[in-house]
């Protein structure tokens, strides 16, 4: 008798991944309180224009922006949502926000810019 082969069986859906593009977002600062350090990481918007979700589904690594740990955590403990909780920080929109990263991944230079454009807006 033959018994199937065992192993992960790879999620077939439409969701665009990017490693390196992760990564980067991983060393820059975070969009809400611009601190550089070893606790940022990419947050994958949770609702959005052109987001989908589902169960177990994240959305694409291109609707990704940097957030530090405790931010990351806050952003996740809100109770108004994602939404509320990036307005109340100056971010309008997280997915023009995360899109416009996306379209300069790996430039340090226009990425710090970027942030820091939305960071001013918010004063």
């Amino acid at each position: 008798m033959m018994f199937p082969k065992m192993g992960k069986k790879k999620k077939s859906n439409n969701r665009m991944t990017d490693k390196p593009h992760l990564r980067w977002l991983s060393t820059l600062p975070c969009c809400v309180c611009h601190i550089e350090d070893d606790t940022v990481c990419g947050h994958h918007l949770l609702t959005g224009m052109g987001i989908v979700r589902g169960m177990g589904l994240k959305a694409s690594d291109r609707h990704t922006i940097s957030l530090c740990h405790t931010h990351h955590m806050e952003l996740h403990q809100c109770p108004n949502g994602e939404t509320a909780y990036l307005a109340r920080h100056g971010i309008t929109s997280g997915v023009t926000l995360a899109e416009r990263l996306y379209a300069v991944s790996g430039d340090d230079y226009a990425a710090h810019k970027i942030i820091m454009e939305n960071f001013n807006e918010h004063l």
